[in-house]
């Protein structure tokens, strides 16, 4: 009978954090999603534009981990004034070690500053373990699916994928 009553308490605390996380996001304004489906025309063409301003090693290294990642669980946010994605791997298939860098800790690997139409945006890209983490883009883009993208003169990489251990504080900006 007592087992019977942990389990109904627990049931309960679990059913009222949930309560208060969907609470908490309702009155935080943003809106979450998963999705399994691929990334937005506006993410492709900023990605196109990253990889032909990078090196040859690196471009074998992103693409693939972005091909990868396609199809696979993503969380997006969208907030008022950005919006995030953070890229999930797959327990039974992982991303394989050829497509991922040495360097394996938490760093912002490039920032890149696009215009679509008349807006300007930044897209700072994160990486963790030696792959793509994900993304923010200032501002929003949730109305913006273009796929006429010009990556203005600022595109830095904080971190390159070939180089190894250099933490995020120390690493230096490299123009493209």
């Amino acid at each position: 009978m007592s087992n019977l009553y942990l389990l109904l308490g627990f049931v309960f605390v679990m059913s009222a954090l949930l309560f208060a996380w969907r609470s908490s996001l309702a009155c935080t304004g943003k809106q979450v999603t998963f999705l399994y489906s691929g990334f937005t025309n506006l993410e492709r063409s900023v990605f196109l534009q990253i990889l032909q301003n990078v090196s040859e090693r690196s471009r074998e290294l992103i693409a693939g981990q972005l091909s990868y990642f396609e199809e696979r669980k993503k969380w997006r946010e969208y907030y008022e004034d950005h919006m995030i994605l953070e890229l999930f791997g797959d327990h039974e298939s992982p991303l394989p070690d050829d497509f991922r860098y040495e360097n394996k800790g938490d760093v912002k690997l490039c920032v890149a500053q696009f215009r679509v139409e008349e807006e300007i945006y930044e897209m700072t890209i994160r990486s963790y373990n030696g792959r793509i983490w994900g993304w923010k883009i200032y501002p929003n883009p949730s109305s913006i699916q273009s796929e006429k993208v010009e990556i203005l003169g600022s595109l830095t990489f904080l971190e390159s994928p070939e180089r190894v251990h250099v933490p995020l504080k120390s690493a230096t900006r490299v123009k493209v």
